[in-house]
């Protein structure tokens, strides 16, 4: 068997449990574990327990239960309604401020958008009429329902970007102070606080389990030798560095058709990162354009997670093939975002230079 194809055969071998439905944290855990005992015998088991110690020995994991939890004491006390109602290794607070100049961007792209067609097409855009427009009372009345949550992000955020936290104190802050809010609106029971840390243990499990499979499943995929063989390809591929990233953005996009983007995070951003670091790319922006990526691939047909979402929101006379439509002009305008900060990457990187002198 020609060992230089080996890694190869993991993918191979990875797709036909994903379509029978195995999660994909014990996908990638079987498919490492069967490949490194055949390879290597019952010793190489031991890549799943250290990649297991590991991850439980992150210091940093511990702001994801923390984030969870925030956001179901959030949801729970219906404070995220009135928000609605009112509408790698890189630095996690440079992820958090380049995340930041994304948004924007791709906000401002949006609301072009929708204001430019407005002005062509005005049924597209009609304007409320007088009577269903919202009086001076209503706003101030959604302010104040948007207040305390606003500040929350701000406070939690705003310690990240400052340095004055870390992204795991920040999130505990965070953590204390949904449940602060939630007092104060007077909506937090005793079954919401539990029904919440239940759901945050199921969330956490799951997120915990995919990282150990994904850390196993990449173990044995560079021991074979696999991190080498993309790395030599991408090196020699006609192009040069721009036809990498390109490949490498396609890769990605059409996983996140089929996956969760943390699946995806977890399984190909080890691989395709330090590639790209490689050619000269910057290791921040990196993961910035990834999830540009990811959250084109979030709604795109035929399996564009959010969009199944929405058909679920809507009235039974919309149909999916008409959200798919809907759905084709906000891909355009990601691509546009993705070909923007490409060509002028200082746009979504002089913010975390700005506040953490990245």
């Amino acid at each position: 068997m020609n060992e230089d194809i080996l890694p190869l055969y993991m993918f191979f071998a990875l797709f036909p449990l994903l379509v029978a439905g195995v999660p994909i944290a014990f996908a990638l855990a079987a498919v490492a574990i069967v490949f490194s005992y055949f390879l290597w015998g019952a010793g190489a088991l031991n890549i799943l327990i250290s990649t297991t110690w590991g991850t439980m020995n992150n210091f940093v994991i511990i702001a994801v239960p923390l984030f969870i939890f925030m956001a179901y004491i959030l949801q729970k006390t219906n404070v995220v309604d009135d928000l609605y109602d009112a509408v790698t290794g890189v630095s996690i607070g440079g992820l958090f401020a380049g995340g930041i100049s994304a948004g924007v961007l791709l906000a401002t792209l949006y609301i072009l958008y929708i204001f430019i067609r407005g002005l062509i097409d005005p049924v597209f855009a009609p304007a409320l009429a007088s009577e269903d427009r919202a009086s001076w009372g209503e706003k101030l009345v959604s302010v104040r329902s948007v207040f305390f949550p606003g500040m929350l992000i701000v406070l939690v955020l705003g310690t990240i970007l400052l340095g004055i936290a870390s992204p795991t104190e920040a999130a505990a802050f965070g953590a204390a102070g949904a449940i602060v809010i939630g007092l104060i609106n007077r909506r937090l029971t005793w079954e919401i606080v539990y029904s919440s840390c239940y759901e945050t243990l199921s969330v956490t499990a799951m997120v915990g389990f995919m990282m150990i499979g994904a850390g196993a499943f990449g173990s044995v995929f560079s021991g074979l030798g696999g991190n080498a063989i993309v790395a030599d390809f991408a090196m020699n591929m006609p192009g040069g560095a721009n036809m990498v990233f390109v490949v490498a953005a396609i890769f990605v996009f059409i996983l996140g058709m089929f996956l969760e983007p943390g699946a995806v995070i977890f399984l190909a951003v080890p691989i395709i990162a330090p590639i790209l670091s490689r050619l000269g790319f910057d290791p921040l922006w990196i993961g910035l354009a990834i999830n540009v990526i990811l959250q084109s691939a979030y709604i795109s047909p035929p399996f564009g997670f959010s969009l199944f979402y929405l058909k679920g929101c809507t009235p039974s006379d919309i149909s999916i093939i008409e959200i798919y439509k809907s759905s084709l002009p906000l891909l355009t305008l990601q691509a546009v975002c993705l070909v923007i900060i490409f060509m002028f990457p200082q746009i979504i990187l002089w913010l975390p230079r700005y506040l953490l002198g990245f």
